[in-house]
């Protein structure tokens, strides 16, 4: 079977939410210090320089995780698993705001990935990626090319 054309909206989604990625990715690895020292704080245990660039290359593997899961199964769970994992950086505004007026170039790094982020969010919400989410990618002879 031909598998069926993913709707625009969902193309526009995987460039961004992978774009964000990349650029996260970035971010987490400008702070592996910081990821290290939260590791140990929220663990209590002993960490060295290479436990805060798991967690970034772990951070980075579930993004790409989800959005694959998203891309071949027409996932409403991963959809609203991206939207979860979103909330966290809308609590963290204010002290980007700040940095960004102290010039400090990781910053900028938070500030695109987050507004990236946003934008690939707001692709699941339109028209054809809900119908495509409704249907799961399936033809109307009720045939799932999704999957093939």
């Amino acid at each position: 079977m031909k598998q069926a054309a993913r709707p625009s909206s969902i193309k526009l989604f995987a460039f961004l939410y992978v774009a964000q990625a990349a650029v996260s990715f970035i971010h987490n690895l400008r702070n592996v210090d910081a990821l290290g020292k939260g590791l140990q704080v929220a663990t209590a245990m002993e960490v060295d320089d290479g436990h805060g660039l798991a967690v970034a290359v772990s951070r980075l593997a579930i993004a790409l995780l989800l959005g694959w899961w998203l891309w071949t199964r027409a996932s409403n769970m991963a959809k609203w698993l991206i939207i979860l994992l979103c909330l966290p950086r809308l609590t963290q505004i204010g002290d980007a705001w700040f940095a960004l007026a102290q010039v400090k170039p990781n910053a900028i790094f938070w500030l695109v990935a987050s507004v990236l982020y946003l934008a690939a969010i707001w692709q699941l919400f339109r028209q054809d990626a809900r119908y495509w989410f409704a249907t799961k990618g399936r033809t109307p002879k009720n045939n799932a090319l999704v999957f093939d």
